[in-house]
């Protein structure tokens, strides 16, 4: 309710992915987006992601982002509504590394989080608010990628819509 810039994802086939044409460099970003779920059939596969830093777009639909660079992920337990963000470098060859993770945190259905990424040269911190109150952040330090591309995507899904309200970038 009240929401603007709405957008809906259900692909069971492949991520979906709203990002920029610009590239950012290292100085001061900040990318935040307000993600929801919901509850409709199940509660598996709810992971959302900002992206930023991202070396190449895919070119074509793709099951996975094959794109290097850093992401800030809700990463969810399939069977239950724990989550924890996490800070993750993607490599050109797809592996990914974790720089920072947060504590376990309850992930509601039908709900609005503001999910915010802030980088600066090699440090970053990925925060998730409701309703305006913490409820988890993490954060990292990485040096290997000063510049790309940012965005917004989630993960596949047979189990119930995605959702993003607005995409904000400051840098």
């Amino acid at each position: 309710a009240g929401r603007d810039c709405v957008m809906e994802s259900e692909s069971s086939q492949y991520v979906n992915l709203l990002g920029s044409l610009d590239e950012y460099d290292d100085g001061a970003l900040s990318v935040s987006t307000a993600v929801a779920y919901a509850a409709d059939v199940n509660t598996q596969f709810r992971d959302f992601y900002t992206v930023f830093r991202v070396r190449v777009w895919p070119t074509v639909n793709v099951t996975e982002l094959n794109g290097w660079g850093y992401y800030c992920r809700i990463a969810t337990e399939p069977d239950s509504y724990v989550a924890s963000l996490k800070i993750r470098r993607v490599s050109y060859n797809g592996l990914a590394r974790t720089l920072g993770e947060s504590a376990n945190f309850y992930f509601e259905p039908d709900t609005y989080y503001d999910l915010t990424v802030d980088a600066l040269g090699s440090d970053f911190a990925c925060s998730l608010k409701k309703n305006g109150k913490v409820v988890a952040n993490a954060t990292g330090s990485d040096s290997t990628y000063t510049q790309g591309y940012v965005g917004v995507l989630d993960t596949r899904t047979k189990f119930g819509p995605h959702v993003w309200s607005g995409l904000s970038v400051d840098g």
